[in-house]
């Protein structure tokens, strides 16, 4: 009998331990390893529901990050490539500090840029409009050093649904070398 719990003890223990194992592999993918780079989850649409959009390798002419002082204004902007197809990036944000901000569309959105709040993102040459995206600047770098923030929120697809698909965006983060 002794035996028999010791056996029972043995086979229970590599059935937790392996029981584990198989959770470390359905962890998350990790996102921003690198020192540049763009990346986020859509939810939503029928064209992209469930891609993990990641683009780094930038078009170093498009490119950029920097503080406009003669407005006030931060102006972020990275084309990359994504899944075989041109994808890019572009945020307007007050100041040049840590914080949150929120950019949000009128309903219907009226497709204009306003002048200290903007967001927008396009991919493979459809973009995605805003209904409202929340930024947070994580990290404001000198020239030289990265600009690094979280985002999320909702975006319409009008390319493919004339309605306009309401799409999530989540987990997206960003971190870009400032330029000036």
């Amino acid at each position: 009998m002794k035996k028999f719990i010791l056996l029972l003890g043995v086979l229970f223990a590599i059935f937790a331990q392996s029981a584990c194992k198989e959770d470390d592999n359905n962890d998350p993918p990790i996102i921003n390893e690198t020192d540049e780079e763009v990346s986020f989850i859509v939810n939503g649409g029928t064209a992209y529901n469930g891609k993990y959009v990641i683009f780094t390798n930038f078009n170093a002419l498009i490119t950029q990050a920097y503080f406009n002082d003669t407005i006030g204004i931060s102006h972020l902007k990275a084309l990359g490539q994504w899944d075989n197809a041109n994808a890019f990036m572009e945020v307007f944000f007050p100041d040049d500090t840590l914080g949150y901000y929120l950019m949000q569309e009128p309903q219907p959105p009226l497709f204009e840029i306003p002048q200290d709040r903007f967001f927008r993102i396009t991919l493979d040459n459809t973009e995605l409009y805003i209904k409202y995206m929340n930024v947070y600047i994580t990290s404001y770098g000198k020239v030289g050093e990265h600009i690094k923030g979280t985002f999320n929120g909702q975006v319409y697809d009008y390319v493919h649904n004339p309605a306009g698909e309401l799409i999530n965006i989540n987990n997206g983060k960003f971190s870009l070398k400032r330029t000036e």
